[in-house]
Parts: C-alpha cells; structure tokens; sequence
C-alpha cells in the first residue's frame, strides 16, 4: 500500500498559534495505491466485482489528524475514500 499526497493538498484547520495550546486538526488529502494478496473472496464481493486480488489500484482519499504535543502525537480521526477504484497497469509496479 502506498499514500501519496502532495503538500498543496494539506490543509490546516486551526492557526499554528492554537497548537501551542491544544489539539490541531489537518486534513491530508492525497491517492491511496494498494493490491489485495490475500483478500477472502466474501469480502472482494462487497465491492461488486470493481476489486480483484493481485491487482494494484488506486483511489482518492482524504485523512483527517489531530495532532497533540508534545509533537509527534496524533491520532487518525477519520478516513475518507472516494469508493472509485482505478485499475493501475502492471508496469508501474
């Protein structure tokens, strides 16, 4: 699985000044690339035939955080993906 995002894609919620204080929001928005080796046929139905194991795809997503400090702290609020699965072709592996 990879995460790409792109730094224009990072959107601060909160003024850098409040995270001295507290919790800070960001929302990371980027492309999730992934391949299913070992998925169970049940759960690859769930998605009505638009995945396939051994084949790599890739989505938009976006991930909201909370960081914390002392810095380096945070915790993944949410994930959202866009539920639109493009087929990556096998070259760019």
């Amino acid at each position: 699985m990879k995460f790409i995002a792109d730094p224009s894609g990072v959107d601060v919620l909160e003024e850098v000044e409040v995270f001295a204080l507290g919790p800070t929001e960001v929302i990371v928005v980027g492309r999730l690339e992934f391949i299913y080796h070992e998925a169970s046929d049940e759960y690859l139905e769930k998605f009505e035939g638009k995945l396939k194991k051994g084949v790599w795809y890739g989505t938009n997503i976006a991930v909201i955080f909370t960081l914390y400090r002392p810095a380096g702290s945070m915790e993944v609020d949410k994930i959202i993906l866009d539920n639109t699965f493009e087929e990556i072709p096998s070259n760019k592996e």
